[in-house]
């Protein structure tokens, strides 16, 4: 498989293990970023980090409204 179909299927998991069909392009598309990510810097790290400043900035959102 190429990266490209590989990022497309570990984003489809990745929306559909967080549960939430509202918000499954959502998570779709943030799963294409961190797939892509991963294959740009060949380096877990990258989408570990990005993943985590997603959720902090969504934290803070949700704290401040």
């Amino acid at each position: 498989m190429n990266w490209q179909q590989a990022v497309l299927l570990s984003s489809a998991v990745f929306s559909a293990a967080h549960f939430s069909v509202e918000n499954f392009i959502q998570l779709f598309i943030i799963g294409c970023v961190l797939g892509c990510s991963y294959s740009w810097s060949g380096n877990l790290c990258s989408p570990i980090l990005t993943h985590s400043l997603c959720n902090a900035l969504t934290l803070i959102i949700t704290f401040f409204s």
